[in-house]
């Protein structure tokens, strides 16, 4: 957690920085933020499968953010039974990475350290992504 104050510090914005670099800024200090997370909250679980997955969601997207080439190797799922509850727990953990990231965001907020509306942009993403988590853990529970 202390290399999150440290990124804070170093990827800190200055006053003539343009709107979409301190976004992006943003977006890679969030993203990057939550990967640490994902490493060191899951580190030896049952849910190793589920954990990956959300892993390569954060590594893509860290990837993309940094100019970065991401590869990723695709597996088929054995039964549907094992898929229904592997995707229950991505969603979970999916759930638990964007409460970390709110939690960050809340924190730059407090801090000054970005644009009350590049936080509220990202902010608004996050509700979007959850209210769809939540809808695909319904649907999935209703079937």
């Amino acid at each position: 957690m202390c290399d999150n104050a440290l990124r804070v510090k170093v990827l800190k914005i200055q006053s003539g920085t343009n709107k979409i670099e301190e976004e992006k800024k943003l977006r890679l200090l969030i993203n990057s933020s939550a990967l640490d997370f994902i490493n060191d909250t899951f580190k030896n679980g049952k849910n190793a499968d589920s954990v990956k997955e959300v892993r390569k969601l954060y590594e893509l997207r860290v990837a993309w953010l940094t100019g970065g080439d991401f590869h990723e190797v695709r597996k088929n799922s054995q039964n549907e039974i094992e898929e229904l509850s592997f995707l229950e727990q991505v969603i979970h953990v999916q759930f638990v990475v964007t409460d970390f990231k709110r939690k960050i965001l809340l924190k730059l907020y407090r801090e000054g350290s970005y644009t009350s509306e590049n936080i509220r942009k990202l902010e608004k993403e996050m509700d979007l992504d959850e209210s769809r988590l939540r809808s695909q853990l319904k649907n999935m529970l209703d079937d």
